[in-house]
């Protein structure tokens, strides 16, 4: 994994192309598990936004993420938010934030006691 999360963060969009079209989205996904060792969830979850970048072309959405969320990659990444490593807390929300329109979900929420209340996001 952690070969794979280099040759995708050092790739060109072409490489990285290339990567996701050998099936390395669905590997990537599987890592994003709440029990996983917290410094592989931080190095796939760097690396993730070198893929969901490369579907981004503005006419006709993203397919990249459209395909991560298919499977089942959105619903992992909502989870991470309830980590207990603020590091991988962050990550997550960033990458919520960017690729998913995802201001806060009821995860982060419930990781805050209750606290906040701006639940918001169109996923």
């Amino acid at each position: 994994m952690w070969a794979l999360a280099n040759a995708c963060c050092q790739s060109t969009v072409a490489q990285t192309w290339t990567l996701i079209g050998f099936g390395i989205m669905g590997c990537f996904i599987e890592e994003l598990n709440m029990d996983n060792d917290v410094d592989m969830l931080f190095l796939v979850l760097k690396a993730l936004p070198h893929m969901l970048m490369c579907g981004m072309d503005g006419e006709s959405g993203n397919a990249v993420v459209r395909d991560f969320q298919a499977l089942g990659g959105l619903d992992r990444l909502i989870k991470l938010q309830m980590h207990k490593n603020e590091d991988v807390y962050q990550k997550a929300i960033e990458l919520l934030q960017k690729y998913f329109e995802v201001e806060e979900t009821p995860a982060a929420s419930l990781r805050d006691g209750g606290q906040s209340s701006d639940v918001a996001g169109s996923w």
